[in-house]
């Protein structure tokens, strides 16, 4: 059978797309930012903003184009949950790599963790152009000052300028060199920066005073955190100038928690039938008691998570056999 010619704007070293006839026979030959929406849109509970952009973020990977990232947010709002989603999908499942990097450091410093290893990925060395999703990237970018005054954020940051920026980069492994091209390469810089949302709102608080407006209704995050935020929390102003935007995430509220373990499209409980192949059922009660704990210790959808796998852990101790299981 004779292959259909390419379409004009296809380019090898841009279009890194498989040929839609090696993933499913409805497959677009090329995906648009709508189509990744879309996908992200029946994986994501709310989040539309963060949606968007991530589906413009990855568009633009697919097509070659450099770009970087943050995501901002808090804990349990389903920020790594968008590319963990993107990474499980077809078309992206090769060129997302998820790392946490709350624990970074430098080269001659103790630690596995390196800037430098970053790059030591399958995927990340591909030649592809990739997604690399550094996880709890705030707390790389918290200050942290030495007896001697050295504040080892910036040199995580300062490390990570040229890898930002797009360009050559050569490292050394098992007594041997390999380079990677960085241009090739899209950073998502995801973090909850807690403390500053914290800050910001506190201060919020103060400027209610004597305007009748009651302070404990500004809450953490109500206010979206801003490029000055960032500079503000340490970043510094040549790791910023290389991030091109900033998406931040809305928080999840106890309501929000309840229609995730109702809905079926997003419902955790689901994931779990899946999981361990038993139906598994909970009471609106039950139900309530975990968002108001996800919501009240702030661990979001984590949390919940977490309570969901204890409860199904004892029950199973007991009778592992068991199909139905009701909370």
């Amino acid at each position: 059978m004779q292959k259909t010619p390419a379409p004009p704007w296809y380019h090898p070293s841009a279009i890194v797309v498989p040929p839609r006839s090696e993933l499913h026979p409805n497959a677009p030959p090329m995906l648009s930012p709508r189509d990744i929406y879309n996908y992200l849109d029946s994986r994501i509970y709310k989040q539309d903003a963060a949606k968007r952009a991530a589906a413009l973020f990855a568009w633009k990977t697919l097509k070659g184009i450099k770009e970087n990232c943050f995501f901002i947010g808090p804990s349990g709002c389903g920020k790594t949950e968008i590319f963990r989603a993107l990474s499980e999908w077809e078309y992206f499942v090769d060129r997302i790599s998820i790392v946490d990097a709350s624990n970074l450091t430098l080269s001659g410093w103790k630690g596995d963790k390196k800037v430098e290893s970053l790059f030591d990925d399958p995927v990340v060395s591909s030649g592809k152009q990739v997604i690399l999703v550094l996880d709890e990237m705030d707390k790389a970018l918290t200050p942290k000052v030495s007896s001697a005054g050295d504040d080892y954020a910036k040199h995580i940051q300062g490390e990570l300028l040229k890898p930002l920026e797009g360009t050559f980069l050569t490292f050394e492994r098992n007594n041997s060199s390999f380079q990677v091209d960085t241009s090739r390469v899209n950073f998502a810089l995801v973090g909850a920066f807690s403390t500053k949302a914290s800050e910001i709102a506190e201060k919020a608080k103060g400027s209610t005073i004597g305007f009748n407006a009651a302070p404990e209704s500004v809450q953490a995050y109500s206010k979206p955190l801003e490029l000055q935020d960032l500079l503000d929390f340490g970043v510094m102003p040549e790791f910023a100038g290389r991030v091109q935007r900033l998406v931040n995430l809305e928080p999840m509220t106890e309501s929000d928690y309840v229609q995730m373990l109702s809905e079926r499209d997003f419902s955790l409980v689901e994931r779990f039938k899946s999981l361990y192949g038993i139906n598994l059922h909970l009471t609106p009660n039950t139900r309530l008691k975990i968002a108001q704990n996800a919501s009240e210790s702030n661990l979001g959808i984590r949390g919940m998570q977490n309570i969901i796998q204890n409860m199904i852990d004892d029950f199973l101790f007991e009778d592992c056999t068991q199909t139905e299981i009701e909370f």
